[in-house]
């Protein structure tokens, strides 16, 4: 039965404080002398520098010097500086080996489990204490407390992500890496070093030491296979899965008993990772988490949030166990001492993965994600080439610490930070040039559109978009949707307009990044643009509208009224046909000053008619083709249909004054997208080239020029003329 999220954050809580009732269960049952002994190098001996009340009122003072303490049980230890020391570092100056130093601790264990013990001080007067043996809360440092939050934090994120989302392999493999951490970090807080006079059995030790090993495993095991499921589940995430649980059962298991061997219980000695052992395994895990980051990136670079989420792993590997390998791991692996200790830092830049891991997987909203990315990288690197500057400055060239602090602080000051900005203002300039450039061509294509009559507005808004976003996808929404950001900015919702329903816009500019505040206000304010600029333009339209109504109106009743009389009274027949030719004329002008569309069989007729009627008069013989199949449906603009027929009166008229000719052929045929009218005759011809302003052929070719078409002549051996012209087969034409 699936449980509720706050069933399993009840239970993640439970074991948070079972976890913390563990750690103070080691601390608080350790013997407690009351009292904290340190080295002072002046006096090359250890005194008292903390004293509780009730060990000063029997007689130890602070202050005092201390050179051995015994109990009653016989043991007496010398005390040395190897016994009180402040980090594992120190350790190493003084021991061979852990196991030397794990049976010293356990012989001060012993010293101290002992009520009342004898303390030597350094002017020989002997001190008997009688120790309560029970450890205050508030005897217990602030590291102890950093180290305890930090410890418990990890599972505890690790839990609130499973407990909302249990079914998903990377949330559960997630819990499992948090619980790795808190077993690394175990060691850490119950350590000898960061506790007053902590000594604890030699059992007991081993076994957080053993929590240590397995929880670093742990930790880098399973924290590595997050990444075979998140952000994207990769193709082999299954076996390679496997592979990982297999060897992260048989890697400790070897590794404890390769140099152990059950006798060795007899000297105290258990079975334990050496160093080696234990970075080796970090080593490969985070090479691995490198790759499975790239793979990653491979698969999720065309998907925005997936490509930011990718990213913003690495980056959490980067300045979390990134830290923590290159300057503590790989020094020891390497066999020199750690470039950096201190485990209450090293442990805060390992949980920052979990943090990072958990705004991820949370999938809290991570809108321009990338741009904070390169930031933070900016300070990681550079601050990771300054510590190396700093190190390098002490160690190699031994400088002082002051010295080479100084240094490092004019390099930023003068080096660093100009570079910085510098690339910041390169990097910000570039965004915003492309950002103008994108925005003043798409006002271009507005202008340009709006004054082109055969664009329609719902066409050209969504033109101007998609050249403005170049969006993976755009699809048409119900016009009431408002302007908004979805999908964490994967997707843009652009209000509907007076010509447009409202556009959904996938992945700007095809999924090289997220849509943003900036890109919702710029449609807006695009939209504004746009229909204000329609709007004058439908305003234009209609004035040219009615301009030509009146003008045709005009021509209708006072021009064609007078040639309807002229036709009736004409004295002659030269003259009524003349008339006649005129009033047709006319009536093809009234009709083109109609703006409608014409079908193309009516200008196949008015075609054929023009050139039955001038070839008749001239004593021509014509050859008429009209290939136009009889049911078509296609139409012309009126400004097409008077072009072609004022080209072929230009034809016939040149034929029959210059020519010569006897025959004439005029086709008309329906091709893809065009329409092709060829003109021969047998005239004399002549020579193209030389046409020139005021010549009737130098209006033939401005005709043609207007239909944008294409103009073939052959003049030798008679004319022959081929226009191609292109039009909207299949949709409607507008003059």
């Amino acid at each position: 039965m699936t449980q509720s999220p706050r069933i399993l954050l009840n239970f993640a809580v439970l074991g948070a404080a079972a976890l913390a009732f563990l750690i103070f269960s080691v601390i608080l049952s350790a013997p407690y002398t009351g009292f904290m002994l340190e080295y002072d190098e002046e006096l090359d001996a250890l005194r008292v520098v903390k004293v509780d009340g009730w060990v000063e009122a029997q007689g130890l003072q602070l202050g005092d010097s201390v050179e051995s303490i015994a109990n009653t049980a016989g043991v007496r230890v010398e005390i040395e500086r190897r016994h009180i020391l402040q980090s594992s570092v120190e350790a190493r100056q003084y021991f061979d080996s852990r196991s030397e130093r794990l049976l010293e601790i356990d012989r001060m264990h012993d010293l101290f489990t002992d009520r009342s013990i004898v303390v030597t001080k350094g002017d020989g007067t002997a001190v008997t204490l009688v120790l309560d043996q029970r450890r205050p809360i508030s005897s217990l440092s602030p590291t102890f407390w950093a180290l305890l939050f930090i410890a418990l934090t990890a599972p505890i994120i690790a839990s609130i992500v499973w407990a909302w989302q249990p079914k998903k392999p990377e949330a559960t493999l997630l819990l499992v890496s948090g619980l790795g951490f808190f077993g690394s970090c175990f060691g850490s807080v119950t350590s000898i070093y960061n506790t007053d006079m902590l000594y604890i059995p030699l059992f007991l030790h081993w076994l957080i030491r053993t929590a240590l090993d397995l929880g670093q495993l742990t930790f880098a095991v399973f924290g590595t296979a997050v990444l075979l499921y998140y952000p994207n589940r990769l193709k082999f995430a299954s076996p390679a899965l496997k592979i990982l649980l297999t060897g992260y059962f048989i890697y400790p298991f070897f590794s404890y008993f390769n140099e152990w061997s059950f006798s060795d219980l007899e000297l105290q000695i258990y079975p334990a990772f050496s160093n080696a052992e234990t970075y080796s395994a970090m080593v490969l895990m985070f090479s691995l988490t490198m790759l499975l980051c790239w793979l990653q990136y491979r698969v999720s670079k065309n998907h925005p949030v997936q490509r930011a989420q990718t990213l913003w792993v690495i980056l959490a590997w980067t300045i979390g166990p990134g830290v923590f390998i290159i300057f503590y791991v790989l020094p020891r692996w390497l066999g020199d001492g750690p470039i950096l200790h201190g485990s209450v830092f090293l442990n805060s830049t390992i949980l920052t993965t979990f943090l990072m891991i958990l705004l991820g997987i949370a999938r809290i909203n991570l809108f321009q994600l990338e741009q904070y990315i390169g930031q933070a990288y900016q300070w990681v690197i550079l601050s990771i080439l300054f510590i190396g500057l700093d190190i390098s400055l002490i160690s190699l060239v031994n400088f002082s610490p002051q010295v080479s602090g100084v240094i490092v602080l004019v390099a930023a000051i003068w080096i660093y930070i100009p570079i910085r900005q510098w690339a910041q203002r390169m990097l910000t300039a570039g965004q915003h040039d492309r950002s103008q450039t994108l925005t003043s061509e798409a006002v271009v294509l507005m202008v340009q559109n709006s004054l082109d009559p055969k664009n329609t507005p719902h066409d050209s808004w969504r033109q101007i978009i998609d050249s403005l976003y170049k969006p993976g996808a755009m699809k048409a929404l119900d016009s009431t949707m408002p302007s908004s950001i979805a999908m964490r900015g994967q997707q843009l919702i652009i209000s509907g307009n007076s010509y447009s329903p409202a556009l959904q816009l996938d992945f700007a500019e095809a999924g090289s990044r997220l849509f943003v505040k900036r890109d919702l206000s710029l449609a807006e304010t695009l939209s504004v643009l746009f229909e204000k600029l329609y709007d004058v333009r439908d305003s234009f339209l209609e004035g040219q509208t009615q301009e030509r109504n009146r003008i045709r109106r005009d021509l209708h009743d006072q021009i064609g009224h007078k040639l309807l009389s002229l036709i009736y009274s004409a004295g002659d027949e030269k003259s009524r046909s003349l008339a006649q030719e005129t009033m047709a004329q006319l009536s093809e002008l009234i009709q083109a000053l109609k703006q409608k569309p014409i079908p193309l069989e009516d200008l196949a007729a008015r075609m054929h008619g023009i050139c039955d009627d001038i070839c008749t008069n001239a004593s021509l013989k014509l050859n008429w083709e009209n290939s136009i199949p009889v049911e078509s449906m296609e139409l012309v603009s009126s400004d097409q249909f008077l072009n072609i027929l004022n080209i072929l009166r230009e034809l016939l008229s040149n034929t029959i004054k210059h020519a010569q000719a006897e025959h004439v052929r005029v086709s008309l045929e329906l091709a893809d997208n065009s329409i092709i009218v060829i003109y021969t005759d047998d005239g004399s011809g002549f020579d193209h080239n030389e046409i020139k302003p005021g010549n009737g052929l130098f209006n033939l070719q401005s005709r043609a020029a207007e239909l944008n078409a294409n103009v073939e002549w052959n003049t030798t051996g008679g004319t022959l003329f081929k226009l191609d012209i292109p039009v909207d087969i299949g949709g409607e034409n507008h003059g």
